[in-house]
């Protein structure tokens, strides 16, 4: 005999009802690996090779933020993960909110970081050192931002019932 569904069960499938969450997984993954890219360019050795090191540097920030636009296609765009959880759950908006403006803040840094590793890769000096820090800043928020979005997903698929709504 099956057991009634919970409320937050319903509001849960009817969030993947959207498609979303696969789509969503698929483009975590590929800014994981972006993201590995960038840490990997900004530890290898710079002195004396700078110019090299910002022209690998620069293609993995590039590729870091593509990799970003396409997941906040994926999470912010009409019927996307952000509205999908907004409808069914709205008291979760202003979170949702928050998590599109932090989205925004997140990519204009890295576009910052894009143009300071290519300032260096074109010959016109900079500080390496001052751009790893960049750079490592600039994973500590994408990171900060995925636990974000966990997190809130936790709370749309294992809400207990028995909280604040």
């Amino acid at each position: 005999m099956s057991q009634p569904m919970h409320a937050h069960e319903e509001e849960a499938r009817a969030v993947n009802g959207h498609g979303v969450v696969e789509l969503t997984s698929g483009k975590h993954t590929s800014l994981v690996r972006a993201m590995h890219r960038l840490a990997d360019a900004i530890s290898a050795p710079a002195p004396g090779r700078e110019e090299a090191w910002a022209r690998t540097a620069a293609d993995a920030t590039r590729r870091l933020l593509s990799a970003m636009a396409d997941h906040r296609a994926a999470t912010e765009s009409t019927g996307g993960l952000y509205e999908a959880v907004s409808e069914v759950q709205p008291h979760l908006a202003q979170r949702v909110q928050y998590l599109k403006d932090s989205n925004h803040f997140i990519a204009a840094r890295g576009e910052l970081l894009l143009e300071e590793v290519e300032r260096i890769a074109g010959g016109l000096g900079g500080a390496f050192m001052a751009v790893r820090t960049h750079a490592l800043d600039l994973l500590g928020e994408v990171r900060q931002q995925q636990a974000r979005e966990v997190d809130l997903m936790f709370e749309v698929y294992h809400r207990d019932d028995g909280g604040i709504d």
